[in-house]
């Protein structure tokens, strides 16, 4: 989903922390609700 641009990666060490992408987010809701 990082590749796709859905969510952004933070490496901290060994752990990775997510978090959804609002720009990516946006352009998935574009494509599936054209009345926007």
């Amino acid at each position: 989903m990082t590749e796709a641009g859905l969510l952004d990666r933070e490496c901290r060490g060994t752990w990775a922390w997510y978090s959804i992408n609002e720009e990516g987010l946006k352009a998935i809701c574009a494509i599936l609700d054209p009345a926007i």
